[in-house]
């Protein structure tokens, strides 16, 4: 289902091809839904979404709901009756039905693994700790940064430098352990 909300008359006529119903919305505004076979996937979908709401100079910003017909759309003075202006129950097109194109797939993204500056060398205890609001924040604050692909420290040198600085690690190496793979999952 796809809403184009707040289109002006001029593209009624078009829009009668393929909608399955229009609503007028005020004496100059009206809003349509088209239902489209499957589309492979949401982004897909959402490009295809965002090409005809372009296409029909439809409010980008609609929220999906829809005035019923015979309410009162009280936005205006004297409050307009929103009417059905066209319908063709269980129209559903498919995509090459419609009057735009499915944009094509972004170009995956190349990601050049460059040799950097620091890798394997551990944050600063002590700054992390100045930083935070307690030693537990801090400890996984240092765990984030020391494991993230910049630094690409191993979770055992992690461990280790928080054993020799953290108390939190000292008193609760289980915990410690616990923290690091978790920082480790968000790092990655």
């Amino acid at each position: 289902m796809i809403q184009l909300d707040d289109f002006d008359a001029g593209r009624v006529a078009e829009l009668e091809r393929i909608a399955f119903i229009i609503y007028q919305t005020s004496a100059t505004k009206f809003q349509a839904w088209l239902a489209v076979q499957f589309i492979p996937s949401d982004p897909a979908r959402d490009a295809l979404r965002r090409s005809l709401i372009d296409h029909f100079g439809a409010d980008r910003s609609a929220s999906g709901a829809t005035r019923w017909p015979g309410s009162l759309n009280q936005k205006y003075s004297p409050p307009y009756r929103v009417t059905i202006r066209y319908a063709a129950p269980a129209r559903v097109l498919r995509v090459a039905d419609l009057p735009v194109t499915l944009p094509a797939p972004a170009a995956p993204r190349v990601v050049i693994d460059r040799p950097r500056i620091g890798r394997g060398i551990l944050p600063d205890y002590q700054t992390e700790l100045a930083r935070a609001a307690n030693a537990n924040a801090a400890d996984w604050s240092f765990s984030i940064k020391a494991l993230s692909s910049s630094r690409g420290c191993t979770p055992e040198q992690v461990i280790e430098a928080l054993m020799a600085h953290s108390p939190t690690a000292k008193a609760r190496p289980r915990m410690i352990a616990y923290t690091v793979e978790r920082a480790r999952r968000v790092a990655r």
